[in-house]
């Protein structure tokens, strides 16, 4: 009986080819789970960002994530040519109008462990369903936000979503997180 080894050979390189171009693609996802746009969300040129943490925010994340996320955000809003301020969220004081708003209402660093077998996910989720994405978003760090675009006081606001972001690429950890996020909120509020 003859086995021909060079298609199988082909076989493996295909598949880590696929593999490999899936972990460029797919290194930083998000996804707006909740989204609502009440009327035309223009933002004015002059617009402080408003940051709020949730408890385990701020028992668990180091600063490192949020700082990248606000950076980014500033930074995309200045360069299309807003003055941007950024707020720290306090219970003794009212937040700034008009405003962008957000509140980090959680974080995970996800599993190191989990994180390889995470990066491949995309590849095996036909064949494994639910457990390739278990494996993809168990090993993802990751942040959820609520960001709102609040142009009036007493109303409502002109946008509202929550932003999923994560990292699936194995080798960054908690880099491009925050920055992914970031970038997700400005191409949102700011188009």
């Amino acid at each position: 009986m003859h086995h021909n080894t060079r298609s199988s050979g082909l076989g493996v390189s295909r598949l880590l080819a696929v593999c490999a171009s899936m972990l460029a693609f797919s290194a930083c996802q998000t996804s707006w789970q909740i989204e609502r746009t009440t009327r035309d969300c223009q933002l004015p040129h002059e617009i402080p960002i408003y940051v709020a943490v949730s408890d385990q925010v701020a028992n668990t994340d180091n600063g490192a994530l949020v700082l990248e996320l606000v950076e980014t955000l500033e930074e995309d809003l200045k360069a299309q040519g807003h003055l941007v301020s950024v707020v720290a969220a306090r219970v003794d004081e009212p937040p700034p109008m008009p405003r962008i708003e957000l509140q980090v209402m959680a974080t995970s660093s996800g599993s190191s462990g989990m994180r390889g077998a995470g990066a491949i996910a995309p590849v095996l989720e036909p064949a494994l369903g639910p457990l390739a994405v278990g494996l993809a978003y168990g090993g993802a760090p990751s942040v959820i936000v609520d960001c709102y675009v609040v142009l009036e006081p007493d109303s409502a606001p002109a946008f509202s979503g929550r932003l999923d972001a994560l990292n699936t690429r194995s080798d960054t950890g908690w880099e491009g997180v925050g920055e992914n996020a970031g970038h997700a909120i400005a191409r949102r509020i700011a188009d």
